[in-house]
C-alpha cells in the first residue's frame, strides 16, 4: 500500500488495522491456550468464546446504529475501545470459570464490535479517494497479525504466566492512541430507527443470501480459533511452532490483500466466494487428520483463500450495493451474523464435538464451508443463466 505521509488518512487507517490485529492475533493464537493454561476444559473454553461472540450481536448492532444514527463512527469506536482497555486489567484478578465467561463476554464483544467499525471508516476511506484501496490498508493489520504470532509464542514461553493479559492490555492501549488519530469521516446523521435501518438493508437484492453465505464462510473457521493451538499442542509442538503455523497463513493473506484490487476486478464476490467454500472442504477436511509439521504449514497458506477471498467478497458487496449512510450498519450487522450468532453457535459445537476428538471439531466446519459453497455456485450459475439475485455483476 503507499501511503501518502503518515498522516495521511489511509496511514491512520492503517494504523488502526495494525493495533486492532495485534490484539486480535493475541486472542485467537495464545488466549485458548492461556485459558487452558488456568484450569479450563476443551468444552469450557469452547463456551467462554461462544458467550462473547453471542453478546457481540446486541453490542456490535448497537454500535452500528448508533454510528449511522450519530454520523460519527469514530466517535462510537473510540468509546468501544476506551471501555477495552479499562477493562482488559480486569482479566490479571481471576482465573475463576464463571468469572472469566462474564468477563471475557464483555470484552470480547467489545474487540469485535471494533472490527466493523474500523472496516467501515476503511470503506469510508476508499469512498472519499478514488486512489485509495481497502485491501492495502487492510493487509497491514495482517503484518501485525503476522508478527505478533511469531513473536508472541516466545515471548509467551519464556515470561511469567500473565504475559499474555499483559500484552493484551498494551495492545488496547495502543490501539486507543491509534483510533484517537483516525480520519473522522461525518456522515448524515441518519433520522430513522435501528428498526428502520435494518429494514432499508434487508431489503437490498441480494444483501441477506451474501451476508448469510459470507457469515457461514466465516463461522468456518471456528474451530481454527478455538482448538488449533490446543489440537497443535496435543500433536506435540510447541508454542513457537505454533505461531509460525499461524504466522505463515497471514504472510499468504497479506499477499492477496497487496493483490486485492486485480482480484476483485476478476472476480465478483460471488465468485470470491465460491472459491473460499471449495478451499475450506479441503483445508478442514485435512487439518482434521493433519500431523505432520509440513503439511501443517501447507494447509495454513490456504487461509489465504479461505478467510481473505471471503473479506473481500464482503466488502466488495458493501462498497458497490450499500449506500453510504447505511455501511456502518451493514458492516457490524454482517460482524453480528457472522462472529456473533454464527460463530458463537460453531464455537459452541466445535468444543462440544470436540469431546469425541478434536478432529470432529474441524470436520464440522467442512460441512459449512461446503453447505456455503454450494450456495454460491448456484448463485454464479444463477448469474450465468441471466437471472441475478444479486445486482452485482459478476
Amino acid at each position: 500500500m503507499t501511503l501518502h505521509g503518515l498522516h495521511s488518512p489511509s496511514a491512520r487507517v492503517a494504523a488502526a488495522f495494525g493495533a486492532l490485529f495485534w490484539i486480535i492475533c493475541l486472542s485467537t493464537t495464545f488466549f485458548p491456550a492461556w485459558l487452558s493454561a488456568i484450569g479450563l476444559t476443551t468444552a469450557q473454553v469452547g463456551i467462554v468464546l461462544a458467550v462473547a461472540a453471542w453478546l457481540k450481536v446486541p453490542v456490535t448492532l448497537l454500535a452500528g446504529s448508533a454510528a449511522d444514527r450519530l454520523g460519527r463512527r469514530k466517535l462510537v469506536l473510540v468509546l468501544a475501545v476506551g471501555l477495552l482497555a479499562i477493562g482488559m486489567p480486569l482479566l490479571l484478578l481471576t482465573h475463576d470459570f464463571v468469572l472469566i465467561c462474564i468477563l471475557w463476554a464483555i470484552l470480547g464483544a467489545l474487540l469485535s464490535t471494533c472490527v466493523p467499525l474500523t472496516d467501515s471508516i476503511g470503506v469510508a476511506t476508499v469512498q472519499s479517494d478514488a486512489d485509495t484501496n481497502y485491501g492495502r490498508m487492510r493487509l497491514w493489520g495482517s503484518v501485525s497479525f503476522l508478527v505478533c504470532s511469531l513473536a508472541g509464542g516466545w515471548v509467551i514461553r519464556g515470561g511469567p504466566a500473565d504475559t499474555l493479559v499483559w500484552l493484551m492490555i498494551g495492545g488496547a492501549i495502543l490501539l486507543l492512541w491509534a483510533c484517537l488519530r483516525l480520519p473522522d469521516y461525518r456522515v448524515q446523521a441518519v433520522s430513522t430507527g435501528g428498526f428502520e435501518a435494518l429494514q432499508s438493508l434487508l431489503a437490498l437484492p441480494g444483501f441477506v443470501v451474501t451476508l448469510l453465505v459470507a457469515a457461514t464462510l466465516m463461522a468456518s473457521h471456528a474451530a481454527l480459533y478455538s482448538m488449533a493451538t490446543l489440537h497443535w499442542l496435543a500433536l506435540g509442538h510447541g508454542l513457537p511452532v505454533i505461531g509460525a503455523l499461524w504466522s505463515i497463513g497471514v504472510m499468504a493473506e497479506v499477499v492477496v490483500f497487496y493483490f486485492a484490487p486485480q482480484l476483485t476486478r476478476w472476480l465478483g464476490p460471488w465468485q470470491l466466494m465460491l472459491i473460499a467454500g471449495a478451499v475450506g472442504v479441503a483445508r478442514w477436511s485435512a487439518t482434521a487428520f493433519a500431523s505432520d509439521l509440513v503439511i501443517l504449514f501447507c494447509l495454513q497458506l490456504l487461509h489465504s483463500i479461505t478467510f481473505t477471498f471471503n473479506q473481500l467478497a464482503l466488502v466488495s458487496y458493501i462498497q458497490k450495493a450499500v449506500p453510504q449512510h447505511y455501511t456502518a450498519s451493514a458492516q457490524t450487522l454482517y460482524d453480528s451474523c457472522a462472529i456473533g450468532v454464527l460463530f458463537g453457535l460453531a464455537f459452541f459445537v466445535s468444543g462440544w464435538v470436540s469431546k469425541g476428538g478434536i478432529h470432529w471439531s474441524f470436520l464440522t466446519m467442512a460441512a459449512m464451508s461446503g453447505a456455503a459453497g454450494l450456495v454460491a455456485l448456484y448463485q454464479c450459475w444463477r448469474r450465468r443463466a441471466g437471472a441475478a439475485l444479486n445486482p452485482i455483476e459478476n
